[in-house]
Order: structure tokens, then sequence, then C-alpha cells
């Protein structure tokens, strides 16, 4: 006989389901964990549930007083199991802040963060990660059913003036293992449990890879599709295999994809919260989103905090890519350390829907000098990136750098501290292979993309646990590599390795020591702006005291182009540890948080490119945005517009944010709009202007210089007089007929005024463009002559459109 059991690890409840909650600032009615409790008169909603997270699919109520919220909120939900005792366990997976205690049917099963706690007073024994880590309960099956079921759950606050809460949960049946003597099928066999992943990596217009790893040997399976409800496609591959790598080909161009993972029979993971989307192309102006993390890999409370406070800012948002700066994982990049200090952090919350990119540290090769030559190291087996320009940009041939291209950015990913060829990437920039490579791919992006953006491990600037002046390697990427960034065009260059977060100016052409900068001579380079950047309003940075206070926060202006327009350099080494330095100056930097400055703290980086506008935030572990700054592109513009009388004629800023119009356009003052329709009521020269700030407030002003003038004028081409002896022969040529509107030729002899000559109906056919000639044969040859033609249509509207000289024979 066939035993027939159910598929392993059957999704009972998914994350994001629909909940019944009670959130009124009061105990939940007696009874309200019991099956038969009637919860009809409950609110409903999709989790997460919640509220200060900004990733909330339903919001909670905490009552009017943010300092006494509620303390306790309620939670109901009901499913069916067919056959219980297909199961051995019940795993119930959840994010909780801060504090719940579980009940099934009734029956209390299992508590996080309250014990020996009870009723709707009772707080949270501490303040829980924000609800990103999943916390897990394998409860015994014999606590279930065959049929209906209720799980019920009450969360509590650690305090009443707690700034978030989160829940949300899944529920899967873990199979019970065959008996022995009976037959064993494809459904009896258990399936193993995900250890790390799924990881999203090489995405492209077309295609993304998805990776994860799992405790036994199993096939591999991925469906997908746009709704999340709905994965009706699916690449597999039968092979069995502990680390798995599927490439799904065939997908739309930024478009968001929903997934889940498994094997041939079962899904072992996915819900809403498994997302991608595909890359825009080069010409989007959508907003992209990326998190930027520097030497995370502690696994401590202060690399968690990073994690929690990039996802707060970030908010409901959808971010796309996740760059890692290296150091990913302490103290040698070993895979243990991988799954501890890495894995085990970002599972369940970035690597579900960010596409990740690293770069590898010194660590990453357990500072070891025979590492960096044959990379036999952990890192280039966890990661998959495109060695031959599947994600755009030049084949590297090799995992140890590479390029990608997202909408309108491209990435550069250098490896600071391997060894390729014989030489680091800073020893040899005329034979060395990564130089070559990193050269040749810059100019073949050179017109391609409006941002470019080179990460690495090491900087060539940094005060902070490393210094760049006293350093053989950081000098040397100094001196060597960031001119070649810059002649380039490259905007933004981040780096890690030293635990601090460091901000220079717009600079060029310094590659000296510190002392040097801002001489304006190589090698002491030149800040182009001494602007604080933040875009804020204000004149420097309060929130830190190491800051060369700037006498304006006006964003950093640059041109499209590969001359040397300035790059800003960013030290993000602070997501997992804080340290400091012995002095809180250094003259390239117009901001450093480190572990002795006013409000020092680790942290991360969070960027936002949208169109010509690039916006970073560095937020600490406190959650206050320590640092920000703003890039602008070819802004400031004066733009000359030619317009037909009473036809509108639109007005664009040249940027994305806040417009204050102003100048000869009606009700200017009132209009906040990017773009605006102008309709010239007369012929003649009309100004407008955009700024981003109303009155004396504004870094940046369009103007707009409109040529208005008649749809006849407007139609005139080929106006020209040519002289044949004492005649001269004017022509030209108009667009369509119309009807009640005519020409007038004027002359101007020497230097006296136009005189009228002849009037010419402007009427005709309709459909044929008309053809005009003016002879006119009393001509001084000995003095200049000037002819005018003047258009005039059916609204009686006046209009210059052409004027030609003859010089005298």
């Amino acid at each position: 006989m066939i035993v027939t059991t159910a598929k392993a690890d059957t999704s009972f409840v998914k994350f994001g389901s629909s909940w019944k909650y009670f959130d009124r600032g009061m105990a939940a009615p007696a009874g309200w964990q019991d099956a038969a409790f009637s919860d009809a008169g409950w609110k409903s909603g999709p989790a997460e549930l919640g509220y200060g997270n900004h990733k909330e699919r339903t919001t909670l109520s905490f009552g009017k007083d943010p300092d006494k919220k509620y303390i306790t909120s309620y939670f109901r939900k009901t499913f069916t199991i067919t056959d219980i005792s297909f199961f051995a366990t019940i795993r119930l997976n959840a994010y909780i802040d801060d504090g719940a205690i579980i009940y099934v049917n009734g029956k209390e099963v299992g508590r996080f963060n309250l014990k020996n706690r009870s009723g709707y007073a009772a707080l949270a024994e501490w303040a829980e990660e924000n609800g990103n880590a999943i916390t897990s309960f394998d409860i015994p099956a014999g606590n279930f059913i065959s049929g209906s079921n209720t799980i019920a759950v009450e969360v509590h606050q650690s305090s009443q003036q707690s700034h978030d809460l989160a829940f949300d949960m899944e529920v899967v049946g873990k199979p019970a293992p065959a008996l022995p003597g009976s037959p064993v099928n494809a459904l009896t066999v258990n399936e193993p449990d995900v250890l790390h992943g799924p990881y999203l990596q090489m995405v492209t217009p077309n295609a993304i890879t998805i990776r994860w790893t799992t405790s036994a040997p199993v096939t591999s399976r991925v469906i997908y599709g746009i709704a999340e409800n709905r994965l009706g496609l699916s690449v597999s591959d039968k092979k069995a295999t502990t680390d798995h790598i599927v490439r799904i080909s065939g997908l739309k161009p930024d478009t968001r994809y929903f997934y889940a993972i498994g094997t041939r029979n079962s899904i072992l993971k996915g819900s809403y919260r498994n997302n991608f989307n595909t890359a825009p192309p080069a010409t989007t102006k959508r907003t992209i989103r990326i998190g930027v993390l520097g030497d995370p890999g502690t696994g401590t409370t202060v690399q968690k905090l990073s994690r929690d406070n990039y996802l707060r800012l970030k908010g409901s948002a959808s971010a796309e890519l996740l760059l890692f700066l290296g150091d990913n994982a302490y103290n040698a990049g070993t895979e243990t350390e991988h799954n501890l200090h890495f894995f085990n952090i970002y599972n369940n919350n970035l690597f579900d829907n960010h596409v990740v990119f690293p770069v590898p540290g010194n660590h990453e090769y357990a500072n070891d000098k025979g590492r960096a030559v044959d990379h036999n190291i952990p890192y280039y087996t966890i990661f998959t990136v495109p060695t031959k320009g599947e994600s755009g940009g030049l084949p590297s041939g090799t995992p140890h750098y590479y390029s990608f291209d997202y909408g309108n950015a491209h990435f550069i990913m250098l490896d600071s501290y391997g060894i390729d060829g014989g030489s680091h990437l800073y020893d040899d920039t005329t034979n060395g292979e990564q130089a070559l490579w990193l050269k040749a791919d810059l100019a073949a992006n050179v017109g391609k993309h409006k941002w470019t953006i080179a990460c690495m491990h090491h900087p060539p600037y940094t005060n902070g646990s490393h210094h760049s002046d006293q350093e053989g390697d950081l000098i040397a990427i100094r001196r060597k590599i960031t001119p070649i960034l810059e002649r380039f065009g490259v905007d933004l260059v981040l780096a890690g390795h030293s635990h601090v977060y460091e901000r220079s100016y717009l600079i060029r052409d310094h590659i000296g020591f510190s002392e040097s900068f801002n001489n304006g001579t190589v090698p002491g380079g030149v800040a182009l702006s001494r602007s604080s950047a933040r875009y804020d309003g204000s004149a420097g940075n309060r929130a830190s005291m190491d800051t060369n206070a700037a006498t304006g926060s006006c964003p950093y202006f640059t041109i499209d182009t590969v001359l040397k327009r300035g790059t800003v350099y960013v030290v993000a080494g602070s997501a997992g540890q804080v340290n400091a330095s012995s002095s809180n100056s250094y003259p390239v930097f117009y901001t450093r948080n480190q572990s002795t400055s006013n409000g020092g703290e680790a942290g991360a980086l969070y960027l936002e490119i949208q169109d010509n506008r690039l916006d970073a935030k560095f937020i600490g572990n406190s959650g206050i945005v320590r640092d920000q700054f703003t890039i602008m592109k070819d802004v400031n513009r004066h733009n000359n517009l030619q317009a037909v009388l009473n036809k509108p004629v639109t007005l664009s800023a040249s940027w994305p944010g806040s417009y204050f119009w102003s100048g000869e356009l009606e009700n200017a003052g009132n209009n906040r709009q990017q773009s605006v329709r102008f309709v010239p009521k007369k012929a003649g020269v009309y100004t407008c202007y955009v700024s981003d700030s109303a009155g004396t407030n504004a870094c940046i002003t369009d103007t707009f210089t409109i040529q208005a003038s008649s749809g006849l004028s407007s139609s005139v081409s080929l106006f020209h007089a040519i002289r044949t002896q004492h005649k001269a022969i004017v022509r030209w040529t108009a667009g369509a007929p119309q009807k009640g509107a005519y020409f007038a030729i004027e002359r101007a002899i020497g230097n006296g005024e136009f005189e009228f000559l002849m009037a010419m109906d402007a009427g005709g056919e309709p459909g044929k463009s008309l053809r005009f000639e003016y002879t006119d044969n009393l001509i001084n040859t000995n003095l200049p002559v000037k002819y005018r033609l003047l258009a005039t249509d059916e609204n009686n509207q006046h209009t210059v459109a052409g004027i030609v000289d003859l010089l005298p024979e």
C-alpha cells in the first residue's frame, strides 16, 4: 500500500495575510483567545500590522497621546488543517515588536519577551528589533486539530513611549517522518530548512539570479509573477543541491515581480515580502533607492540598529539595490562568520527584496596576502556577480571586480585588496589588469548614463580608524586611482574600511596629503563648492561639531560631461561599529561622524536618484539623520523658446523637487508644478522664471525667454533677397494659408527708417504652401538696403517674420 502524505512545509497562513485585530486601548473581551469567540466586531487588515516603521500595510491605533500609547493590541486568525496526523510540528514564524503571547485554540503555546507577565498592562521586557527579525515557535502538532483552528496573539509594547509596533506571522506544517517499513515517495520526504536566503543577485532589465542554501540537498524551483497572489511562472532545476542558484530570464524591464522558492514538490519560502524590480532603462526619470552598508559584519546590536534605521528611513518605498562595501563578516570572512554576522542579520528583511552587489574587503581575505593572490575565500562562492557584462558595463572576466547598470546610473565595483596579474588595483595603472579594465569600462560608459558611482573598500581620504595620510595603500589609491575616476566624471565614490562616516565637499585634483588640500594647485586640489549641500535651508550641519561650516546649503552643481566636474567622496564604514581618530579635522571633508563626535554613532547610508538629482542621507543608530547632501546636474538653465500667439507652450523646470514660478505668467505665484503652460496673447518677448524656493532663498532658477509671433510669421521660411542690376527681388515661402492674414514688405535705405512698399494676401488654396515674390525697381546701388517682412494674422497681430540685408555693389 502506498501511504499518501501532505507535501512538506505546507503553508496554512502566509506572511501578509489578513488578521482580525482589536486596538482600542483596553483588554480584549473575556475568552477572546478561544476558537468559539465571535470577532465579528473586530476590524481586519493585511499584515504587517502596526505603526512607526513606515512599512505597515495596516496601521493600528495607539491612542491620542504619543507618550501614552496603548500597551497591548490583539490579533486573531482562523485557518484549516485537513489532516493534522500528517505533521509532527506546526512552525509559527513571526515578526514581533516588542513582546507577545500566542494561543492556539484557546491554549497558550508560546511567549516572546514576556516572561511571567500577563494582562493588558504588562510591558515587554525589552525593546525588540523593530520587527525586522523572525522569531520561530515550533508547536507540537497535538495542539492543533484536523479542521478549523484559531491562532490568537497579544502583542505588548516595552513602554508607552515606544515609537513602533509590528506584527506578522506565517504558519507552516512540518511533516511527520515516515513510519518504519512504509513506502517512501516524493511526498513523504521531509523538506530541509532554508539556512540562508533567498537573496537576489545580478539583476538586468530582463533577468535576475536568486540564491538560497538549504540544510540538505534538494531540487530547486522558483515561482514568480507580477502579483503577490498570482505566481504563475516557474523555473526549476532537478539537480539536488544545498546551494541553489536559479537564473530567471525573459522578464519585463522596470517591473516588480513577486517570488517564492522551494523544491519541485513544495514551497519553502515566499510572501509579499519577497519581491524584486527589474532594471529600468537608462532614460528613466523615476526614483531609484539604494542602501549602502560598509563594514557591517560584527553580528552585534550595533549592526542590527544600522539595518533597522535604514529600513525606517527608507520607509514603505521599495528600494531596489543594496551595496556592501566590504568587511561583511568579521573577523576572517569564514563561511560560519558569514552565516552568523551577515545572513542571520539580513535574512528576512533586506535580502528578500534588495538586489545585493558587494565588494570584498581585507577581512574577506582574512588579511592574508596569500589569499589576496589566490582569491580562495568564501566570498567568491557566496556571491554571484556579473563577470561577462550580464548586467551592463564592460565584461571584467572575473568576479574580483565588475560593473553594472541600473536605470540612469552606472556602478563600478572594485577590489582594493586582492591581487590580479601580480598587481593590486593601485600598483600599476599602466599595465595592471584591474586598472586597465577600470579605464576601459569608464571610457565605454561615457555618455550612456547620467550618474557614475564607484565602490571600493579602501578609501582615498579618511581620518578615522584608518588614516589616509599614513597608510601606503590609501595613499596609493588617492594618487593613482582618484585621477582616473575624476577624469572620467565619476560623481560619487563610496568606501568603507575606516569605521566612521565622512563626507567630502565637491572636489577635484587632490592627490597629496591632507594639509595641501585646497591650495588651488596639484597635488593640493580644490573644493569646487564650500556649500554644505544639505539642501535643507540651513547654513551648516548642526548635528555634528566636526563641521567647517559653510555659508550656504545649496546642492552641489555639476554638468553631464566627462570633464573634471567634481566628485564627492564618502566613507560609510560604520554599519557594524564606530571608532575614533586623534583629530576631528580633515580639510577635504565637510563633515565627519566618529565616536568622539558630538552625536557620533554608527549608521547606514541611503541614496535616492531621480533623473538629474541625487540625494544621500546618513542615518545614525539613534534614528537621527546625521548628514545629508544633494547633487544636481544641468540645472540653472536659460531656455530660449519660440511660441505662436494664442497657442500654449510648455515650460518645464530642469530638476525634480519644489517649484515657485514667477515672471510673465498668469497666476504664477500660486503654481507649484514642475511644468506649466504659457499662452502668449500678443507678439513680443516674454520672460518667465522658476525657482526651487521663494524669494532670496532660492538655490536653483531656470529662465525662459519666449519669442511669441503669429502663426503666419512662424511659418515663414526661405526669406531672402537678391540684387540684379538696379532691381531687387525679394522671395519667401509660407506654410498653410490663413484667411484674413497678409504680409507687408518694408524697405530701409542706408540708415533710414523702414517704409511700407506693398501688402500681399496670405490666403490661398488649403493644404498648399505659399510662395511669394516682390520686385523692387527703385534701388540706389551705392547704399545698403534692408527689407523687412511683417506678418499680420487674422487677429490683426503684427510680427516681424524676417529681415534681410543687401549690400551695395
